[in-house]
Order: structure tokens, then sequence, then C-alpha cells
């Protein structure tokens, strides 16, 4: 037999297989049709089936061959014909892994995609995805894609694996385009290689990170339409940030967010999310005054109720009862009392230590009684369950700067336990 026409046969047959994965892996998920029904009947896996006849080559003319003579509606019948025009078997193996890789992953979008970025929400993006409902449908998926390679026969690796990944920012810029996505991660990838570059002396400051800040929101902003550009700066923008760390016990709603959100914005873009603190006493007198505009303009927009909700919620002290509270499996009404109780002590203890006319002792004595009234007005709007729960050394150290207890809460060793000084 003449070997010219198998050389040319076996070049054909590894063009086309090469063919065939190069498409795999370029097709965009979505135009990859779901044979997953296949691999659940038991039929015969890739590693256990049956030899097929060699096919006996009479003549030199090669039929054409092309994905749509391949392609099969289920992957097991998809297999036999890759076998048929000669595939080798690690070559189907990447094929029909590429392919069911690409599958899954469009499932893991669409399950993801029905979750909207709820960027008026104390959050953040890294937590997107982590919900109980989420991860569960992923976790579905995750099984349901092994068992199917599983009766196929091949065998999962790590790159497959971790290419199943939902990526954060999909799911944060679902509201665009998937091109319009790519061109906005790049834009932001850019952005990541300027501050490594601008850091490599070690002078990187912040007026240099808002500077490439500013460039990255310029280029994503030519990207966008108006309204897109707006959803982005709603989901990525520091001002959004800053304030999805700031709301908690505030819980704005969507439309009280957006109108915070605008006059912040219009405040950052002229001032900076950072205050600059070597910044001339001009400088700062301008930006206090500005603020306080702010601020006003915040309070008739929100009025006054709420707006005393929203700057509560500014408070770090706060954030960090709320923080405990919620961690005492307690809610906001009851964060805002020990607040409140919290100020109310801080502020008897600061008019009793200004007074110098009292002697020490009489001083130690009435600062041991306020630190009981404070406890015990602590006890009763949580409970004792409550109270139990939230009596821990980093819950309660202000309690011990007002008067130090012989044995302070929950220290398994009071001498490594560390208490901020008093004012």
């Amino acid at each position: 037999m003449n070997a010219k026409p198998l050389l040319i046969l076996s070049l054909v047959l590894n063009i086309v297989c090469g063919a065939i994965l190069a498409a795999i892996l370029i097709t965009g998920p979505d135009d990859t049709p779901d044979r997953s029904g296949a691999g659940a009947n038991g039929e015969i896996p890739l590693g256990q089936a049956e030899g097929n006849t060699q096919q006996i080559i009479t003549n030199t003319v090669i039929k054409q061959m092309t994905w749509e003579t391949v392609e099969a509606p289920d992957y097991l019948e998809y297999i036999e014909n890759l076998r048929s025009i000669g595939c080798p078997e690690e070559t189907i193996r990447d094929i029909i892994l590429a392919d069911v890789n690409k599958l899954y992953k469009t499932k893991r979008r669409e399950v993801s995609d029905t979750k909207e970025f709820e960027f008026w929400k104390a959050s953040s993006m890294f937590s997107m995805g982590l919900d109980r409902e989420n991860a569960d449908a992923m976790k579905a998926l995750d099984n349901e894609r092994e068992d199917l390679l599983k009766q196929l026969g091949i065998e999962s690796d790590l790159e497959s694996t971790v290419s199943q990944l939902i990526n954060p920012l999909e799911q944060m810029f679902n509201f665009l385009p998937e091109k319009k996505q790519v061109a906005v991660m790049k834009a932001m990838q850019d952005m990541q290689s300027r501050m490594t570059e601008l850091s490599e002396d070690g002078n990187l400051d912040g007026e240099m990170v808002t500077k490439a800040q500013r460039e990255m929101e310029d280029s994503i902003k030519g990207l966008l339409s108006d309204e897109e550009y707006t959803n982005y700066l709603l989901r990525m923008s520091n001002t959004a940030n800053t304030m999805r760390t700031q709301i908690a016990g505030f819980d704005p709603s969507k439309e009280e967010f957006l109108e915070v959100f605008n006059l912040r914005r219009q405040f950052d873009e002229e001032y900076g999310s950072f205050f600059n603190p070597n910044s001339s006493d001009t400088d700062r007198d301008a930006y206090n005054a500005a603020k306080d505009v702010m601020n006003e303009q915040i309070r008739e927009a929100l009025g006054d109720e709420r707006y005393a909700d929203y700057e509560r919620a500014q408070d770090y002290k706060f954030q960090s009862i709320h923080r405990a509270m919620k961690q005492a499996d307690l809610g906001t009404d009851q964060a805002v009392q020990v607040y409140d109780i919290q100020l109310a002590a801080e502020e008897s203890v600061g008019e009793l230590r200004s007074n110098r006319r009292i002697e020490s002792d009489e001083r130690e004595s009435l600062l041991q009684e306020i630190r009981q009234e404070t406890e015990s007005a602590i006890q009763q709007a949580i409970g004792a369950d409550g109270w139990e729960k939230y009596n821990k050394r980093q819950n309660t150290y202000w309690l011990e700067n007002i008067h130090r207890t012989e044995n302070p809460p929950n220290a398994e060793n009071p001498a490594d336990a560390v208490v901020i000084p008093g004012p």
C-alpha cells in the first residue's frame, strides 16, 4: 500500500482533532451544547469503550471532515465519532474535558447571574457568591460535573477544577456585555501594574494612588455608556466601597444609598476619598467646610431621623458594637442602646477626671460606681445571655478604661490582657 495517502490522512486527522480542541477553547461558553444527559445512562465510559475496526484506505481520495461531521448531541457518540476519525485517546480526553468545562462554566454563570450585587447593602466584593443558597447551587453543579466525567472515563485535574471557579468581578459586572467586562478588567489590571511600578521605590503615597485611580476610571468611562459607568462606580469606586463599610445599623434602602452616594461622590471627586494629613491649614479648613456642606445636604436628603442613623453608623465605636451584637445573635436596636450607654458613661468619666477638685480616692470610688452602673445598664438592655456573649475582652475593654476590675472578663491570663489607657 502506498504510504503517501496514509501520511496525508494522518496529518489531516491531527489537524481536525487539533482544530476541534481549539474551537472548544476559543468558542464562548454560551455556544457549548449541553451533552451532559448522555453521561447518566451507564453506557461504556471512555476508558473502557470497545475497540473499533480500523478503516481500510482503498484510495487516495480523502473525504472532507468538518466539526459538523464529528459533533454529536451526546458525549458518548461524540467520543466514538472522534475515535472513528483516528483521534488519539489523549486528544479525545482533552477535547471532551474542555467541552465539559465550558458547559459547566456556563451553568455556573447562569446561577451567578441570577444574584444581583446589592450595592446598597453592607458587604464586600470578596463575599460575592458566598451566601448559602449560591454555595449550595455551585456545589451541586460541581458534583454533577464530576459524576459526568467519571461516567465518561475522564479524571478531572487541578487546572480543570480551577477553571470552574467564578471570578467575583464577573458577578459584579454581570450588567455589562461580556466584551465590555473583559475590557474593564483589563483596565483594572493595567492600573494594578501601574501601582506595582510606582511602589518599586517604596515612595507610593495617597496622591499617587488617587491619580492612578482617576486615570483608570477615566479609561473605563470611555469604554462604557453613562448608565453603565454609573453602575460601575456603584460597585467599584472608593466612594461606594467606603460607604458599604459604614452603613451597618443604618441599612439604607437602594434609593437612600443612591442619594448619599451622589453627594459623597461629588465631594470625593473634588477633595479625594482620603484627606491628606500633610495639607496646609487653608486646605484643611476648606476641606472641613466643604464636608459640613455635604453633610447638611445629606441631612436634607434623608431627613433628621434617618440622618441620625447615618451619622451614628459612621462612628467606629458603633461599628464595633454592631459587630459584637451580631456575634451575640442580637440586632441593631440592642447595638444602639449599648452605644448610647457607652457614650453617656464616657462623658461622665471625662467630666470626673477633668475635675481636679476631687481627691484621688474619691475619684476612684466614683469611677468604680460608674463602671458598675454601666455594666448593669448593658445587662438590662441585652439580657443575661446577650451579656455572656458580649462580655469579652475585645468588646468591653472600654469598661476597663473606666475602672479596672480585679478579674477582667474572659481573660484566661489577666497578666496578658492589654488595657487601652483612658483619657
